[in-house]
């Protein structure tokens, strides 16, 4: 269908960061964040840790 209908395209050369939510709620750990978000993340308490003070 591309070929029929003569649509180019690129293939985006984005890198998406090794992060999930798990990880920042089990350690905190903003450092694979864009540094755009952390402290977006921080000020609205995104992510926020699920684990028990005990």
């Amino acid at each position: 269908m591309l070929e029929t209908y003569k649509v180019k395209f690129t293939i985006s050369t984005i890198k998406i960061p090794n992060i999930s939510s798990s990880k920042l709620r089990s350690n905190f750990n903003y450092s694979n964040l864009p540094t755009s978000l952390i402290d977006i993340v921080k000020k609205n308490n995104l992510y926020e840790s699920t684990k028990l003070v005990e």
